[in-house]
């Protein structure tokens, strides 16, 4: 199994905020903001293109006030704009469940902003089948 870490000083918007909720166009800006920034950092990635085999991408959202946070509420986002930013710059030939993993979580400690993204992928395996 290989891997990269990539980092944002920033989490996403929630989708419980009014400006992501309340009208589409405040999804879209969001997800298109998130995506040309996570683009920029996947350039200067060690990142296979394509990645081979199967892409889990685990991403830890750091905040700077201790407190309970739902972090479903902050992939919506998240995994629209990463998952077209993997497919525009030719790592992922498409984004659907076949091809790669979202796990969002909290980070536990406080401190400045931060969205961590762990990319690792397995190899392509051949199943033969006994007969």
């Amino acid at each position: 199994m290989s891997a990269v870490l990539l980092w944002l000083d920033d989490v996403p918007p929630s989708i419980n905020t009014n400006n992501v909720r309340s009208h589409w166009r405040g999804f879209h800006t969001a997800k298109k903001r998130w995506q040309a920034d996570l683009e920029r950092v996947l350039l200067v990635s060690a990142l296979p293109r394509p990645i081979p085999g199967l892409l889990e991408a685990r991403v830890t959202l750091r905040f700077p006030v201790k407190r309970r946070r739902d972090s479903e509420n902050f992939r919506p986002v998240l995994s629209k704009a990463l998952g077209d930013a993997l497919v525009n710059g030719g790592w992922l030939t498409d984004d659907t469940d076949q091809d790669w993993l979202l796990i969002v979580r909290t980070d536990p400690e406080v401190g400045p902003r931060r969205t961590t993204i762990e990319l690792s992928w397995t190899h392509d395996t051949i199943l033969l089948e006994a007969a």
